[in-house]
């Protein structure tokens, strides 16, 4: 797994074309908006991945204006198909209505869904669409 800071961790399985990244501890809007612009510069074709967010070691939570700054980042290299993001969080009842309805306006041509167990979300992105 790729270390880029001491909050963000990320493996790339190009044959399965999904991004895993680990989020740990206190992170800071800015420390993710850098993880993910990095991410896109040295993987031009990130943006057409599925995505596994281990957001189990942390409680850092993305607001509506900071969903728009990921969206810019993730439009700049467009993806032609519907593309998963798969949420796994400590519980799910640590996941608010207010969060998951911000990332389903704020991500266009991503299916998103939240997980509490780290194998069920795995399957989930690895079956057909």
């Amino acid at each position: 797994m790729a270390i880029t800071s001491e909050h963000l961790a990320y493996e790339i399985d190009v044959a399965a074309r999904t991004v895993m990244v680990v989020y740990i501890g206190e992170l800071t809007d800015n420390e993710v908006l850098r993880f993910y612009a990095s991410l896109m510069a040295q993987y031009p074709d990130a943006p057409n991945y599925d995505y596994l967010l281990d957001m189990r070691y942390t409680d850092w939570r993305a607001t509506p204006e900071m969903i728009a700054r990921l969206d810019q980042i993730f439009r700049r290299r467009p993806t032609d198909h519907l593309r998963r993001i798969a949420i796994v969080r400590k519980s799910l009842a640590s996941t608010n209505m207010r969060q998951e309805k911000v990332l389903h306006e704020g991500l266009n041509n991503r299916a998103i869904r939240y997980f509490s167990d780290m194998a069920v979300a795995q399957r989930w992105l690895r079956s057909p669409p």
